[in-house]
């Protein structure tokens, strides 16, 4: 499958075509060069699996665009998906001894919350009992679901994952994003910095992702990225300033 093959399945859909474009020249990839404005130029610049995430995790989002629920906001959802991807990206950068691959952030960190799509979706009732439950009681949104309904948006995102036959690094970290030290320890790695980057988003308030609490931060996490408050300024000083135009991509 060459780069013209792709493009001609790129162009059939505007949307995808669209998003792409948009990432490419996002402050996420853009300081490779000049803005680009062909989708052959963006397969070069971020390559095939950059744009197999994008254009799968646009797929996904048009899928699940519109809920039927009150209480869960989609926009701000996937703006603190998105948001996580790009701190889980930068927190990378700054972790050379760990050789994190940036597609495998970029797509874990997109994805890590699916399941509360998914539940918001053919669950809307339930979960939205679940949200109040977790107000009134003061405990995270996993808690609640399991306390409701027996399983947590983790391990349902993690059925439906697998089910999608997503790579095994995505699959694992939406199972164990909240709970990193259980993840597999081929995929903790990723697992860990995409559980710190959730936290970083949730605390910073970009977007929300359905939580009254922000998560604590884990501390076994933080031992074992080997990170300084330094980095996590830093990063967060890109995001803020650069927040409008990472929106825009939604």
């Amino acid at each position: 499958c060459s780069a013209r093959d792709i493009v001609d399945i790129l162009n059939g859909d505007p949307a995808i075509a669209s998003k792409i474009l948009k990432t490419v020249n996002s402050p996420l990839f853009a300081a490779a060069g000049k803005n680009v404005s062909t989708l052959q130029d963006a397969i070069v610049r971020l390559g095939f699996k950059e744009v197999q995430n994008v254009a799968l995790s646009t797929a996904i989002f048009k899928m699940f665009e519109k809920g039927k629920g009150r209480l869960f906001d989609r926009k701000e959802f996937w703006k603190h998906s998105m948001f996580t991807s790009v701190v889980a990206i930068e927190l990378g950068k700054r972790l050379p001894q760990l050789k994190l691959k940036s597609d495998e952030l970029h797509l874990a960190g997109l994805l890590h919350g699916i399941g509360k799509i998914i539940l918001d979706t053919y669950f809307t009732e339930y979960f939205e009992k679940c949200m109040s439950l977790a107000v009134h009681a003061g405990i995270p949104l996993y808690q609640a679901e399991e306390m409701m309904l027996g399983i947590n948006h983790c391990e349902l995102g993690y059925m439906v994952a697998l089910n999608w036959n997503l790579p095994e690094v995505a699959v694992n970290t939406i199972r164990f994003y909240s709970n990193p030290q259980d993840c597999p320890e081929e995929f903790r790695a990723v697992s860990n910095v995409v559980n710190l980057a959730d936290y970083i988003v949730s605390s910073q308030d970009f977007g929300t992702a359905g939580e009254t609490l922000t998560p604590n931060l884990n501390k076994d996490v933080w031992d074992s990225v080997e990170l300084t408050a330094d980095d996590i300024y830093s990063v967060i000083d890109i995001v803020r300033n650069n927040e409008s135009v990472l929106s825009d991509i939604l």
